[in-house]
């Protein structure tokens, strides 16, 4: 049985990985070739990991404000995280939100440091 993950929805590829086991090697079907690489192999970058998260700070915000129970729509997530206040929503509301933003960022100030250490 495959159980596969799609990566991006394109006509013209198809792009899904197959991941069984974290030690066995996984699948990528990419342009319509078949490549294997195992997870060993593949160097951590810690630049490339801090931009790309970073990039995702707003959703990640808004996921974890919905679990909180405020209703704040993504738009109006990234436009508190910039500094600019809604309307429509309590303050306190509008704090939690621009808190999460703060934590978000200092664990990627901690990464970035080298002040962030996870122990396997």
């Amino acid at each position: 049985m495959f159980r596969g993950l799609p990566l991006k929805n394109s006509v013209r590829s198809k792009k899904t990985i197959r991941l069984e086991s974290l030690n066995q090697p996984h699948w990528c079907y990419m342009n319509d070739k078949l490549s294997s690489q195992s997870l060993d192999s593949i160097k951590p970058n810690k630049a490339k990991a801090l931009m790309l998260a970073k990039r995702e700070v707003s959703v990640l915000v808004h996921d974890s404000v919905l679990l909180e129970g405020l209703n704040f729509t993504l738009p109006e997530i990234h436009t508190l995280l910039e500094g600019v206040t809604v309307g429509g929503h309590k303050l306190s509301d509008q704090q939690i939100a621009i808190n999460q933003g703060n934590a978000w960022r200092f664990l990627f100030d901690s990464v970035k440091n080298d002040q962030f250490l996870l122990y396997l």
